[in-house]
């Protein structure tokens, strides 16, 4: 059900994607054994808000959870994607999910985390949290995604944003977010 889910969701937005990516995305099969997190923040410096989303999927590339999370008072777009990061790792611990790939569509959140205890970065300590966690989850990645291949997770916060969804676990994306034709 997700695959067709997923299928139907990049259908019912083809024209909104197709206007904005300028060359063919290539989806790479993963390890059977793997789990792909895409992580994404959006962030309003006037509303001093922000909304996190996640999107899970396995090595067939099926959406297998989605979830948003709203912050008020956050003064940071690089604070609220590591947020984003630590939130998702914290969740596949404490549900002993292992060999993770994350990616964000933020260069400086994964730049910033891939340094580890050599970041200078004011988060240091979220910074030093997920490397932490990541040596607890296995085999555990942090990838950049462009903005195209993390099209769900970032649609899924404009949308969460939008409709003032302050915490949810999405199990039907295509019916959260395709409701709404003005996002």
């Amino acid at each position: 059900m997700a695959t067709s889910l997923c299928d139907e969701y990049v259908k019912a937005n083809s024209d909104i994607v197709s206007s904005r990516v300028s060359h063919e995305i290539a989806w790479s099969p993963l390890i059977a054994s793997l789990l792909k997190v895409n992580v994404d923040a959006t962030w309003s410096s006037y509303e001093q808000v922000a909304v996190i989303a996640y999107v899970t999927h396995d090595s067939t590339d099926s959406i297998k959870c989605c979830a948003t999370q709203f912050f008020p008072q956050v003064d940071s777009v690089l604070f609220i994607e590591l947020l984003a990061i630590i939130f998702w790792a914290e969740l596949a611990l404490y549900h002993d999910l292992r060999n993770i790939v994350f990616q964000s569509n933020s260069p400086m959140a994964i730049s910033e985390v891939r340094k580890g205890k050599d970041s200078l970065c004011q988060w240091g300590g979220i910074i030093f949290d997920i490397v932490s966690l990541a040596k607890l989850l296995g085999n555990c990645k942090f990838q950049h995604a462009k903005r195209e291949a993390n099209y769900c997770a970032h649609h899924l916060t404009q949308v969460a944003k939008k409709k003032g969804v302050y915490s949810c676990w999405v199990e039907d994306l295509l019916g959260f977010c395709c409701n709404d034709d003005s996002i």
